[in-house]
């Protein structure tokens, strides 16, 4: 039996009940410090450079690197593929090696983690709308109030 050398090599009861059920846990099933813990965990899982760029450049379906990159133009084959090969690892994605005789790799969505983690990224983007468009609206108001020297 080998030794657990980082805390993501431990499946978290979290990840492990929506995994298998598929049905969202409340806020209340969870204490503190196991919230905090779960939410950190998802936010490295897309930290790092182009890894949401990766993720909505495979959300319509397989692609090959080389449609990727084309995808993602400002990032370098060598940093695509250490992000790619992360994402793999951490079951975000899945890696299928079509050759025969020439190189052929597509990547894809996982089905586990890949699809979900994306539907929450788009529902981090709406909310992020949401708050910019709050923000814009704000300093228009801000802009606009009457100083205090106008009276």
């Amino acid at each position: 039996m080998g030794t657990l050398t980082k805390p993501t090599d431990r499946p978290l009861p979290l990840l492990t009940q929506f995994a298998t059920t598929k049905k969202p846990i409340g806020p209340d099933q969870l204490c503190p410090s196991a919230k905090e813990h779960a939410a950190q965990l998802a936010i490295n899982l897309i930290d790092g450079k182009w890894k949401i760029e990766i993720l909505c450049g495979l959300q319509q379906g397989s692609i090959r690197l080389g449609q990727l990159r084309r995808s993602i133009p400002v990032t370098s084959r060598k940093m695509l593929t250490e992000q790619l090969r992360r994402m793999e690892k951490d079951g975000l994605i899945v890696r299928t090696d079509l050759s025969s005789r020439l190189r052929h790799v597509e990547y894809s969505l996982s089905e586990r983690h890949g699809v979900a983690l994306l539907q929450l990224i788009n529902v981090l983007a709406a909310w992020g709308t949401e708050y910019q468009s709050r923000e814009n609206d704000s300093t228009l108001d801000a802009n606009e109030a009457p100083s205090s020297s106008d009276h």
